[in-house]
């Protein structure tokens, strides 16, 4: 399974499915609390917010083209 970001959203139609953020490749591993939020410390303030539009890309082979796309995700990642 791969995360997508992306700063911007560009829906664009993928194995058939709508991929949503224009991607840039990153791992990340994040601690979630029992919510489901995570805590991001050592974002310099002062330059206001920053919004990250993320997707799930799995490879599933029971879906007709062989991959599945989540849902996308607005994070806003505030100072």
């Amino acid at each position: 399974a791969w995360l997508l970001a992306g700063l911007t959203q560009q829906p664009t139609p993928f194995k058939g499915g709508t991929l949503v953020p224009v991607p840039w490749s990153f791992a990340l591993a994040l601690p979630v609390d029992g919510a489901g939020q995570v805590a991001v410390n050592g974002i310099p303030g002062g330059q206001g917010p920053l919004s990250i539009y993320l997707q799930a890309l799995m490879a599933d082979a029971a879906q007709p083209k062989g991959w599945a796309l989540s849902n996308a995700l607005r994070v806003d990642l505030l100072p």
